[in-house]
């Protein structure tokens, strides 16, 4: 793939000279332009383009994308083939030359990111047309009669509302009841209300007959009938339409395909599955988001899934890992009876539950094998007799393109030491990648939370002592990275190679191998490792073998064996074991990795016509117990048979010879 680069001095704004920019690794050719996103500046792009056959372009501007996107698609290059980085603010107007390298590295990160992205994917999303509207103040209203010009709908509002003549002459059905939860997801919603002694809003013509004849007054002008009622009966004989029902408490479920559902009625949109959005002030923004998505739409695919590894349900249902459940943040993973699922159409391609999955089972576009190609092109080596590099330290900065943003608006007032940008989400970054990063440079920062493969890779680092991880969490703080750039100490990279295996948990031991880590380290903590141990108590009957779908114990012969870097800590094994005799320890032991453990071992027991192996001393021990007293003598007498010669047995002792 050829890649071209365009950098921008932004009318000299950035001291930079073409020299200094020219040798990118691998950039085919490089622009340096005082006003890239200029008429001149566009041209100059498409030319490069033509004149060298570009596949893609790397972009070091981030404002007015749409005009070089224009530029390069005119030239015959795929949109999606650009990559953008803010090089002037983030790298080339600080540090001087350590600035310029830095760039350059980042510049060189990005047309790794290009070279490694997989073939554009995207798939169509069939939702229906129905929403149900919940809430009865005027901004709902709105918010259901604009809908009702594009998709069917339906409002329901609080039994304690008073309805008024626009909810009695809707176009729409308009009915009455709390909310109490809402079951299924996205394209399949049950909306549970309570429906309690109430006039049905959508039968009722408001001929006020009822009002009328209460004498009582138990109904209000909004039509809402209220505890003085003494349930005589009066008004429901009036009522043209057989719009009231008096004494009935029942559920009212109404399906749909999306629901929307008022701040003002304390709900929080965490409660709720996928589908279901909760609205403010901009109800117009709300109507935007159900009616693009109504009817169908198409969007990207970011997950790639194998579940063959998967350890989530085991045998009779029990329950497993749900590591990837816990951290979606788009409610689009979910288990059932039959194993984990993934809804495409929800994921938001944050790439959380691949970091996490010990045995990646889904797997994100950009996962292990473009991270950690991605870290060694932005910590090539540079120098040799004639020229040393300019950067001191290699300090990666991994953060969201919502950060760097953010950053490039601060740094125009205050100067950052000359970090390596990374624009990658530090929410997809395994803890295998993690590590690599850290033996491979000085020092990480991980901007955003502590995501649970991060805290295990800093854990490990930590306790290996083979590089520095750090997390900038809670805002913007510049402060702090001056410090921390200030406290690295450089020299602590390590010249290793990547794993041959990119799974998470054979990259991450990989890594630990050929970082040479020492095996008398141990780190404990609620991570997805796990150590077994087996009591004396085990029949090997193998059920925990049968529902480790990693390998991580397996029967052989007389003994069980384990593989502690195998083992995710799901626990299904101490959950299907009969004899309750397994324990699960969460801890990573450096020297068990790559072993093959034995965890218990057994006498065999011979069976007494054809010799062969067939039983556990202990199984036969407990087998022929449960078995001896008045009833069972006999049947007891079979059990020294294997399973081939005990029927002949058995039929000899029914003839009685």
């Amino acid at each position: 793939m050829k890649t071209g680069v365009l950098l921008c001095t932004c009318s000299g704004s950035a001291d930079v000279r073409y020299k200094d920019v020219k040798g990118i690794e691998g950039a085919e050719v490089v622009e340096l332009l005082d006003k890239a996103c200029s008429e001149f500046g566009l041209e100059a792009l498409k030319r490069d383009i033509e004149r060298n056959d570009l596949d893609s372009v790397v972009v070091g501007c981030v404002y007015g994308k749409e005009r070089f996107l224009e530029a390069v698609s005119e030239a015959g290059v795929n949109p999606e083939m650009v990559g953008f980085f803010n090089a002037r603010d983030l790298c080339l107007s600080q540090n001087g030359r350590m600035g310029v390298e830095a760039c350059k590295r980042a510049v060189s990160g990005e047309i790794e990111k290009l070279k490694s992205l997989p073939d554009p994917k995207n798939m169509a999303v069939n939702i229906g047309s129905k929403a149900v509207v919940v809430g009865g103040d005027e901004k709902s209203d709105l918010l259901a009669g604009n809908l009702d010009r594009y998709i069917d709908v339906v409002q329901v509002v609080p039994i304690e509302t008073e309805v008024n003549e626009l909810h009695l002459n809707r176009d729409f059905p308009v009915y009455r009841g709390d909310l109490l939860e809402v079951e299924g997801r996205v394209g399949d919603l049950n909306l549970v209300f309570e429906k309690n002694d109430f006039i049905d809003v959508d039968r009722c013509n408001g001929c006020g007959r009822c009002r009328v004849e209460c004498d009582l007054g138990a109904i209000t002008d909004g039509y809402r009938v209220m505890d003085i009622c003494d349930d005589c009966g009066d008004c429901v004989d009036v009522c043209p339409v057989g719009a009231i029902e008096i004494g009935r408490s029942e559920k009212r479920v109404f399906s749909s395909d999306q629901a929307l559902v008022s701040g003002e009625l304390g709900f929080d949109e965490s409660e709720f599955p996928s589908g279901v959005l909760v609205y403010g002030e901009d109800v117009f923004a709300a109507a935007s988001d159900v009616i693009e998505r109504s009817g169908g739409y198409r969007k990207d695919v970011w997950l790639d899934v194998d579940r063959e590894l998967c350890s989530s349900v085991g045998p009779g249902g029990s329950e497993g890992c749900s590591y990837c459940v816990d951290l979606c943040p788009e409610d689009a993973v979910w288990i059932d009876g039959e194993g984990v699922n993934f809804d495409r159409a929800l994921c938001s391609g944050c790439g959380a539950c691949s970091s996490i999955c010990p045995v990646s089972v889904p797997s994100h576009c950009v996962s292990n094998e473009p991270l950690f190609k991605l870290v060694d092109s932005v910590l090539y080596e540079e120098g040799g007799w004639l020229r040393k590099d300019p950067l001191r330290k290699h300090v990666l900065l991994f953060g969201s393109p919502d950060f760097f943003s953010d950053l490039a608006k601060k740094v125009v007032e205050v100067e950052i030491p000359p970090y390596i940008p990374v624009v990658v989400d530090p929410n997809s970054i395994s803890a295998a990648a993690a590590v690599y990063s850290a033996c491979r440079a000085d020092a990480v920062v991980m901007a955003g939370g502590v995501t649970p493969a991060i805290d295990m890779a800093q854990a490990v680092v930590e306790a290996a002592g083979i590089g520095r991880i750090s997390v900038l969490s809670g805002g913007m703080d510049l402060g702090w990275l001056q410090w921390f750039y200030g406290d690295v100490e450089a020299g602590n990279r390590l010249d290793i190679e990547p794993p041959s295996d990119y799974e998470n948990r054979a990259a991450l031991t990989g890594v630990l191998e050929k970082a040479g880590c020492s095996r008398d380290l141990v780190v404990e903590g609620e991570y997805s490792f796990g150590d077994i141990s087996i009591s004396d108590q085990c029949t090997l009957c193998n059920a925990c073998a049968n529902a480790c779908s990693t390998g991580a114990l397996e029967k052989i012969d007389n003994e069980i064996v384990f593989r502690h870097e195998r083992c995710t800590a799901c626990g299904l094994c101490v959950s299907v074991c009969p004899e309750e005799c397994l324990k699960l320890e969460h801890k990573i032991d450096f020297g068990l990795l790559g072993e093959d453990v034995s965890v218990i071992s057994s006498e065999m027991v011979c069976c007494e016509k054809c010799g062969r192996e067939f039983i556990s001393m202990e199984a036969y021990r407990k087998v022929v117990s449960s078995l001896e007293g008045e009833s069972g003598g006999d049947r007891a007498r079979l059990v020294k048979y294997c399973e081939d010669c005990r029927p002949l047995f058995a039929l000899r002792d029914m003839s009685g010879d």
